[in-house]
């Protein structure tokens, strides 16, 4: 399984690399056209501004003058040349099955060129590592002959990457990088399998591989170089998880030494060098490695306070490189401040079983408060906004976990849905749409949770809407409900595909409100037919609820056409046509509920009583609709 990571990791990362090449290479080529566009305009002008360029009319002719009378002879002219008309230099331009042509080199290119090097290098470590287990088990060679060959071997592999690099560059960088990643496995399988280097020479000899791996790396400026290394220092240990070899059994606090040993220098580099691609392949390898060897094995608050500051400085390693520059952040950057606070969920999920629900908390907005502080302290460094909303997103994933361990399962649908509708109030008061698009997304888990918190079934009489769990529901109602309002005053403002996210909001808005209506129209109307209730009937339980069934059908449709009449009244009051649809169409709902259900469930008396309701109620609005309309006449 672990083997089949390994390789799926190698695959999602030769494309980061690759992609992030192809899109500095095409920088640099839109930036060499318009610096080509710019010269030909030049040439084709003369240097002079298009503002100082004469028409390109032809002049008007005129009567030739009177001759002029000589008086003596003058000595004939040689007729001068015209001079030479500037040809307008001709754009060349590309055929569309040139240019389809071009793409599926490149893309073929991207394939054979780089996919394929990074495999087969990925490949050729795995078998390296194999090579030397299997001399050692079958007595081919001793351990000492082993290590020395696999560290001969490593170190020609770089030399002949060296070599290589000065005619094929990317090969040779490969080949260097498999050199180092030799050299990293023949000192660690030295140490803990063959046991033949004493543990101070093997931790200086890793030390100065991995040292030398960075300074290789920065020497060709080449990511390719460190990547492969680090999958070298990170491959016995995966393997180890995957099947059983002997010598790799480390503790929680030795592991997580050797990962921050090794993320030591992938942080070193990282910020010296703005390497995302590198600083992503040592998180994720780091989270697999954790995960496969220590699944459902517990540790305590000093391996989580490791765990969670090596996390955190893999994924805020660059910030104060990109603090400094103005350039755009590249997409293997932005994944890394995306993807950490997730690697942190991720190798703390077990810790976070074991302990109590505040202990979790506490943790969960100590992560929140280290994002949010890193995104306010990036947010006036910066003009755009590529940093800042990876780290307030990353701060408000924290805060959601951690409220959802301090309010349980009984408080967790007002709790989300009161922090979605801050994120969305600030939102609107800041004019960030990124604010309230995470409000959007924690209102939502909220809405889900109240969606499953309404209850349908009422076992003991008491009094409806106010009781422990109708008053939470109630109260998250009634914020999503006001968050719907605000965004409905500000909709004007707001871009096209949010002024479609804000109505759809308030359409899911009002079907949670139906559907919690019709839950406590079932529960009052157990409260007066059912068994204990105060207009029981005698004791026969069919009869029961055929009652109950009727009087909570008939309490559904009236709160189905207030709910109608308070939303036709917003719609108004605010000048929102979307909120007068809408209650035109739960009107409508409402009349062929009663109309299908209502007439064939109920008795007489609740018949003409929700006929006379929702009759009047209608008749109500159609004359406020002509007075309306009568008013807005010239």
């Amino acid at each position: 399984m672990i083997l089949w990571l390994i390789l799926g990791l190698v695959v999602v990362v030769a494309p980061m690399l690759a992609i992030g090449a192809l899109l500095g290479l095409r920088r640099d080529v839109r930036q060499l056209r318009e610096r080509v566009a710019l010269l030909e305009l030049k040439h084709e002008r003369g240097g002079v501004p298009l503002s100082a360029v004469p028409s390109a009319e032809a002049p008007k002719a005129e009567p030739p003058p009177d001759p002029i009378p000589i008086s003596r002879a003058v000595p004939p002219v040689a007729p001068l040349e015209p001079p030479p008309v500037p040809t307008p230099a001709v754009k060349p331009v590309s055929h569309p099955k040139t240019a389809e042509r071009d793409d599926s080199a490149r893309i073929e290119q991207l394939i054979g060129g780089v996919w394929l090097q990074n495999i087969g290098s990925v490949l050729l470590l795995l078998g390296v590592f194999f090579l030397i287990l299997w001399s050692y088990t079958t007595g081919r060679l001793g351990p000492g002959w082993l290590v020395a060959a696999g560290a001969a071997l490593g170190l020609g592999f770089i030399w002949r990457g060296d070599r290589t690099a000065r005619s094929v560059p990317a090969f040779g960088h490969a080949l260097i990088g498999v050199g180092f990643g030799i050299v990293y496995l023949s000192l660690y399988l030295g140490h803990f399998t063959l046991r033949v280097l004493d543990m101070r020479v093997a931790f200086a000899g890793l030390c100065a591989t991995s040292l030398m791996a960075s300074i290789a790396g920065l020497r060709y400026r080449a990511q390719t170089v460190a990547v492969l290394g680090v999958i070298g220092a990170f491959l016995p240990q995966l393997l180890a998880a995957w099947m059983p070899l002997r010598g790799f059994s480390l503790s929680p606090g030795g592991l997580l030494g050797y990962l921050a040993f090794v993320d030591l220098a992938v942080f070193a580099l990282a910020a010296r060098a703005g390497w995302g691609a590198l600083n992503l392949t040592a998180m994720l390898l780091t989270t697999i490695t954790w995960v496969a060897t220590f699944d459902d094995q517990a540790h305590g608050w000093g391996i989580q306070g490791g765990l969670s500051a090596l996390f955190t400085l893999l994924g805020l390693a660059m910030l104060p490189r990109w603090a400094a520059v103005t350039e755009p952040v590249r997409p293997a950057e932005l994944a890394v401040v995306a993807i950490s606070p997730f690697c942190v969920l991720v190798v703390s999920a077990t810790f976070l079983r074991e302990i109590g629900p505040i202990q979790g908390a506490v943790l969960m907005f100590a992560h929140a408060v280290v994002y949010l502080t890193a995104a306010l302290w990036v947010e006036p460094r910066r003009a755009d906004e590529d940093l800042w909303r990876p780290l307030t997103g990353a701060a408000i994933l924290f805060f959601t976990i951690g409220v959802a361990a301090v309010a349980r399962h009984d408080n967790l649908a007002v709790a989300w849905c009161t922090e979605g509708a801050v994120l969305v109030w600030l939102g609107l008061r800041a004019k960030g749409w990124w604010l309230r698009f995470c409000g959007y997304v924690v209102s939502a888990l909220g809405a889900v949770m109240l969606l499953f918190a309404i209850e349908h079934d009422w076992s003991i009489a008491r009094l409806p809407v106010f009781y422990p769990n109708g008053v939470r529901n109630l109260i998250a109602l009634i914020v999503l409900v006001s968050a719907a309002t605000m965004l409905a005053r500000a909709r004007p403002g707001l871009p096209a595909g949010e002024q479609l996210l804000s109505r759809a909001w308030t359409l899911v808005v009002n079907l949670l409100c139906m559907v919690w209506a019709t839950g406590e129209a079932r529960h009052l109307a157990h409260a007066f037919e059912g068994s204990d209730g105060r207009w029981a009937g005698p004791p026969r339980a069919r009869d029961q609820i055929l009652r109950v069934r009727m009087l909570a059908s008939a309490l559904t449709s009236a709160a189905w056409t207030v709910q109608a009449g308070v939303l036709l009244a917003i719609g108004w009051k605010l000048g929102s046509a979307y909120a007068r649809w809408l209650a035109l169409g739960l009107l409508g709902v409402t009349v062929l509920k009663f109309t299908l259900f209502d007439l064939a469930q109920v008795d007489v008396f609740w018949r003409f009583l929700t006929a006379i309701v929702v009759g009047a109620a209608l008749l109500g609005v159609s004359y406020l609709y002509q007075r309306r309309a009568r008013a807005l006449r010239p």
